[in-house]
């Protein structure tokens, strides 16, 4: 998997969003995963956060009712200098919001429907955005199933999809409880190819400037392991390389910018 678009050097434009804070007279960009002390406003900055040089202390958090102790939410776009952002340009943002819980939307299974389409949920079952009761057993300790999610290709509508690597065992324990409800797919990737993804990323978790990763999964059913960072650095870079094509998505504070 190719991730060097996200790599950048010393002289290079970079733009990411942040907080800015006054720390000693300086002004400091942090990645947007703090950790809360006790005690009302106090903060640990975090061990990736670079000075923002050539930006006005009263720019950064002052002004507006906004308290310094705090900082601001914002993006900021620059020169790479290494330890530092020059900043060209910046711009106020909200912060961010709490994650809304998830909506009942429709999904397309990637499976073929069944003939006559997929089931109709009756009325005693539930609404058609309740979860499917089922019983996975050990499909997924195993490795036999690699990833289960359910779909909802409409209204009174619910399959689960299963990507699994061993089909059969799959289709063997989950059929008879499920029916018609059930699409099994090919999985990608093997549960160790998972796991060994998630072992590196664990084993290098401040040195590749990590803040969080977890799994996930692709409208398809596959499953994808979403990793929350600083930056990408070239070593994480060069181990990428060897990772399969769509196993791997990467979010990182501070990218490339163009001019």
């Amino acid at each position: 998997m190719d991730i060097d678009h996200f790599l950048f050097d010393i002289g290079d434009w970079v733009a990411g969003r942040g907080q800015f804070r006054q720390v000693g007279g300086e002004m400091w960009f942090c990645p947007p995963h703090g950790v809360a002390r006790a005690g009302p406003r106090r903060f640990r900055m975090s061990e990736y956060a670079v000075r923002m040089n050539d930006m006005e202390l009263s720019m950064g958090v002052g002004g507006s009712g906004v308290d310094p102790a705090v900082g601001r939410w914002g993006t900021v776009t620059g020169v790479w200098l290494g330890n530092a952002i020059r900043v060209e340009e910046w711009s106020p943002d909200r912060p961010p919001q709490a994650p809304e819980p998830p909506k009942s939307t429709q999904s397309r299974p990637p499976c073929p429907p069944p003939v006559g389409g997929w089931p109709m949920r009756r009325a005693e079952e539930g609404a058609f955005h309740d979860n499917l009761e089922f019983d996975l057993g050990d499909l997924e300790e195993t490795g036999a199933a690699i990833t289960v999610g359910q779909f909802r290709p409409g209204p009174h509508q619910t399959v689960l999809v299963v990507a699994a690597a061993d089909e059969a065992a799959v289709e063997g324990y989950l059929r008879p409880q499920l029916a018609a409800r059930l699409c099994v797919i090919p999985s990608r990737w093997t549960k160790a190819q998972v796991d060994q993804v998630r072992a590196v990323l664990w084993r290098h978790f401040s040195e590749w400037t990590l803040s969080s990763f977890g799994n996930g999964s692709d409208e398809q059913g596959q499953r994808v392991v979403f990793v929350r960072l600083f930056r990408v650095l070239p070593e994480m870079a060069r181990w990428a390389v060897d990772v399969p094509d769509g196993l791997l998505e990467v979010d990182p504070v501070l990218a490339p910018a163009a001019r």
